[in-house]
């Protein structure tokens, strides 16, 4: 046995599915999903926070062709997002992945809000909202492709949500924690 795992038990109290490893964004959106198909999940936080750098973060993601443009006014098209990507990308990005994102991104993100619960909103072109993030570059859109979760009241996650909740390293109030019998919502544990 190896030192700095004598003492661990070979039974623990609880067996899950999977075990995700931080609560950034990309994490917290694993487990959502594989709690979605039905397995068990708990998300590990080393630190005091929820939300890794997705915390300390504006919050928004670049997700083209989402179903929310229209919504503040913008319109997409495939080839477009692709111009934009590869020039973003400087040739440099590879052009399986580009592709993936454009054909995909929406479709997680549907996913997301249809089968999860979520729910996310279109930052507009302007005033006061947000252009891709290069706009001299081929392709871009004036708003709509950023994506945020918006606000909402902590009571409206239910159960002790309100009292769970642990600030974000910003200091604002963010991600909560979920009781384990809500149907998406994996459990965090620090």
């Amino acid at each position: 046995m190896i030192e700095r795992t004598a003492g661990i038990p070979d039974r623990w109290d609880e067996e899950v599915d999977l075990v995700v490893v931080g609560s950034g964004g990309g994490a917290m959106t694993g487990a959502i999903v594989a709690r979605v198909h039905g397995a068990s999940v708990v998300v590990l936080e080393k630190t005091e926070f929820v939300g890794g750098t997705t915390s300390i973060s504006g919050g928004g993601f670049w997700i083209p062709l989402n179903r929310h443009m229209p919504e503040v006014g913008v319109e997409d098209n495939r080839e477009d997002a692709l111009a934009y990507l590869r020039a973003s990308s400087g040739g440099a990005g590879d052009p399986e992945n580009l592709v993936a994102l454009v054909d995909n991104g929406y479709k997680a993100i549907e996913c997301l809000e249809d089968r999860a619960g979520c729910s996310f909103r279109s930052w507009p072109g302007s005033p006061g909202g947000t252009i891709d993030y290069r706009p001299w570059l081929p392709g871009w859109r004036h708003g709509g492709r950023t994506l945020d979760a918006g606000k909402f009241p902590l009571a409206d996650l239910g159960g002790s949500s309100t009292t769970s909740c642990r600030r974000t390293r910003a200091g604002r109030p963010g991600w909560a924690i979920l009781p384990r019998r809500t149907t998406t919502s994996p459990a965090v544990v620090r």
